[in-house]
């Protein structure tokens, strides 16, 4: 029972409000204004190990903040990008042709057909293949992928293939070479 109580990493202490302003003073007059730790320990007369831990504390707030902040922006602008694909998918549907505004009848007030062309096609798709690549920007779905390739392998990869196999196979299955030993 002794054991186990004495393994147990000891409990954070909650802060203050005043000890939460002197942490953040700390860690503003350590970056901004580029005092050490020295210098900030006499200047808010407290040890150099609560100047580190007054930085390390405000640093790790400032991250969670930032991180949960980032998350929320992430969704609000995945779901910007995602409607600004749909709207110009919707837009690309319409670029084929007349679309009619309104209604058919001889009334002059009503508004005459609208003509969109193939340009608003290209534009349109255009848009939302930007959106789209926008949105794997914001998840990181465009990172690129690393491939390890030995150079080894793949001379030895090369040199198995028979120079009279066609270029571009019709069917790859069929055309692919035996490996020779």
């Amino acid at each position: 029972m002794a054991d186990a109580e004495q393994t147990r990493a000891p409990r954070a202490r909650r802060r203050t409000a005043q000890q939460l302003q002197r942490q953040e003073e700390v860690f503003l007059a350590n970056v901004i204004e580029g005092k050490t730790v020295r210098q900030l320990a006499a200047q808010f007369k407290i040890s150099q190990e609560t100047v580190i831990s007054d930085i390390r504390h405000e640093e790790k707030r400032r991250a969670d903040e930032n991180a949960a902040r980032r998350d929320t922006d992430k969704a609000r602008s995945t779901s910007f990008y995602e409607h600004v694909a749909a709207e110009a998918l919707r837009l690309a549907a319409q670029a084929d042709g007349i679309e009619v505004i309104g209604t058919e009848s001889e009334d002059p007030n009503d508004r005459p057909p609208k003509l969109v062309s193939k340009q608003g096609l290209v534009r349109a798709l255009d848009s939302a293949i930007k959106a789209r690549e926008r949105i794997d920007k914001l998840l990181g779905l465009d990172a690129p992928t690393k491939i390890d390739v030995a150079v080894q392998g793949l001379v030895e990869a090369l040199t198995t293939i028979d120079p009279d196999a066609p270029l571009f196979p019709s069917d790859p299955e069929a055309a692919a070479p035996a490996p020779t030993e």
